[in-house]
C-alpha cells in the first residue's frame, strides 16, 4: 500500500547572480608607446599573468601588453613598444 504525498509549499527564492561575482572583465585605459593616443582595453581578469601583442587604434603599430590581475581587478599593467 502506498503511502500518500504530501505537497510541501517553498517560498521563491531570488538571486542576483551580477552581485555574487565579479566583473571577470575589466576595461583599462591604456597609452599607445609609439604615438602617444590613449584607448582602452578590455582585460580579462580570470588570468593571473598575461603578457600578449595588440595594435594601437590609431597608428596601427603592435606593442606588449603585461598585466598582472586578480578576480575582477587589475593589480598593475606595462605597455612595451617594439
Amino acid at each position: 500500500m502506498a503511502r500518500p504525498v504530501k505537497a510541501v509549499d517553498f517560498a521563491p527564492i531570488t538571486v542576483n547572480i551580477a552581485q555574487a561575482q565579479p566583473k571577470m572583465e575589466v576595461s583599462e585605459t591604456i597609452q599607445c608607446p609609439y604615438c602617444g593616443q590613449s584607448f582602452d582595453l578590455v582585460i580579462d581578469t580570470s588570468t593571473p599573468t598575461q603578457r600578449f601583442t595588440t595594435d594601437c587604434e590609431v597608428c596601427c603599430r603592435p606593442f606588449e601588453v603585461v598585466a598582472e590581475c586578480e578576480l575582477g581587478a587589475v593589480l598593475s599593467l606595462e605597455v612595451q613598444g617594439g
